[in-house]
């Protein structure tokens, strides 16, 4: 799953990082977001939870 959400993101991650970088990067990325409730894991794939997108649009709420 890293590696999709890698080349999705890939344009606009730091590109003096290495591939291998980006991808632990990424990772700790989405352990992050699940520690904040904002994608659920199931199994290896990584789900995006409804509740979050109003967290997302609207941050400071």
């Amino acid at each position: 799953m890293r590696d999709v959400v890698h080349d999705y993101l890939k344009e606009v991650l730091p590109v003096h990082k290495t591939r291998e970088q980006q991808l632990r990067f990424v990772g700790r990325l989405l352990v992050e977001m699940d520690n904040e409730s904002l994608i659920s894991r199931d199994g290896l794939k990584w789900k995006l939870l409804a509740d979050s997108t109003e967290n997302i649009s609207n941050p400071t709420e």
